[in-house]
């Protein structure tokens, strides 16, 4: 199939949430890319180019709501603004290591 720099959908996450939480090992979907470009239409904001930060954002969190972790009815602006960080891990080798606690 020749040039594999671009992948479309699949994709490995862990998350953390502000309060400590942490979700591992969140795959999104092609399904998941998909309801972002949907959601973009439909709300006119510009292109899905133009979001991609909030892309990634949002197929994260329909991946948590697919796989059960977060509940259905999770609204995605909340989700959002409670998220610390997004970790995505690469598919060709093991994913980052965190840093270990300061000398002391």
């Amino acid at each position: 199939m020749g040039n594999r720099d671009v992948t479309i959908g699949a994709a490995q996450w862990t998350v953390i949430m502000g309060n400590g939480d942490e979700y591992a090992d969140v795959r999104t979907t092609l399904g998941d890319v998909i309801a972002f470009e949907s959601m973009v239409r439909t709300h006119k904001r510009g292109s899905v180019g133009d979001n991609a930060i909030e892309g990634q954002a949002f197929t994260v969190w329909r991946a948590l709501r697919r796989m059960g972790k977060l509940p259905a009815d999770s609204k995605y602006e909340t989700w959002r603004d409670e998220v610390d960080s997004m970790i995505r891990h690469d598919d060709t080798g093991p994913g980052p290591t965190r840093p270990g606690p300061g000398p002391g």
